[in-house]
């Protein structure tokens, strides 16, 4: 359940040295029932950013945070240094867990959004809301349809639904939240942002750190020639690879296996263990073999799901198998 305790609305366009604000709500007049579809469109935004399964729902993605849209960025020690327009990126966070000052706060915000180097021109929200009996704010960048650029921003917030389209390109949440153990912590914060990319700057401009997934520091790993990659040779010197790895976290990156044309993807350590995934080669064939119990096989369809195998009990066994290449 999602409360929504204001909104900040601003029209951030680079060609201009302020935000403009379109439109101000604060939690004395957010419940209004005038306001039900202000509400109504920020408690749809912030929910996306709780419930979409490709930023952190529990069965996608268990270790929350890991994924390369959404991170766990611990705060930069910038976060507690006043900044230009004299206002501390952590004070202005915190002041908006109660918004008793939505304007103020918000408005320093958006000029530091504005000021960053490469950020867009877009619609930038502020929302403190309630969620699981704990207090946030999430600041949400938008696309917003063209004909937001001629609204006048005494009636925008009255012409929500028409100006907001209904996706999220980029959130932040502070504090971090563990949904599983129900616990804040104010020392970070979570980043989403959709699509394959990761702007740098979205995190940035709150002086939050730098924060790399698994996958990518293994690449830098491999690009800087780390011993624990250029010295197998074999298939047989893959098991010692865990060992020589300092980070365990990086047993969670992904790799990509490629044979014959056929791509997948399994985790350096699913490669490594021995347990999980066999490379194996006789005479001029080569083999993945994935070992576990009865796989499953399914149709994709967005969120449907279907067996394509429905009984599996009749697969050939893998004598009978390597009899057909070998």
């Amino acid at each position: 359940m999602v409360d929504i305790h204001g909104l900040a609305i601003f029209r951030c366009l680079k060609e201009q040295d302020t935000p403009e604000t379109l439109g101000i709500v604060d939690a004395a007049e957010i419940d209004n029932d005038e306001n039900e579809t202000i509400r109504d469109v920020s408690k749809r935004l912030v929910e996306n950013l709780i419930e979409d399964p490709n930023i952190g729902r529990s069965r996608k993605t268990p270790k929350y945070g890991r994924t390369k849209s959404a991170r766990i960025h611990e705060f930069s020690e910038e976060a507690t240094v006043e900044r230009d327009n004299g206002y501390k990126t952590k004070t202005v966070l915190d002041n908006l867990l109660s918004p008793t000052e939505l304007e103020e706060n918000a408005t320093a915000i958006a000029e530091w959004y504005l000021t960053e180097t490469q950020s867009r021109s877009d619609l930038l929200l502020v929302v403190p809301y309630e969620h699981d009996g704990h207090n946030f704010v999430t600041v949400i960048k938008t696309p917003y349809l063209e004909d937001a650029y001629e609204t006048d921003p005494t009636e925008i917030l009255k012409e929500a639904e028409q100006v907001i389209q209904r996706q999220t390109h980029k959130g932040i949440i502070y504090p971090s939240y563990d949904r599983h153990d129900g616990t804040v912590d104010t020392d970070r914060a979570k980043v989403y942002q959709s699509g394959g990319s990761y702007s740098d700057y979205w995190w940035r401009f709150l002086r939050l750190q730098n924060k790399k997934v698994e996958d990518e520091v293994l690449a830098q790993c491999v690009a800087d020639g780390h011993d624990a990659f250029t010295n197998v040779s074999a298939t047989s010197d893959l098991g010692t690879v865990s060992n020589d790895i300092s980070d365990n976290d990086l047993l969670d990156a992904k790799v990509k296996l490629e044979i014959s044309g056929i791509e997948l993807d399994v985790t350096l350590g699913d490669l490594t263990d021995g347990s999980t995934v066999e490379l194996a080669k006789k005479d001029n064939t080569y083999f993945v073999i994935l070992k576990g119990g009865e796989p499953d096989i399914q149709v994709l369809n967005q969120n449907d799901r279907r067996p394509l195998f429905p009984d599996l009990n009749d697969f050939d066994e893998l004598d009978d198998v390597l009899a057909q290449y070998l």
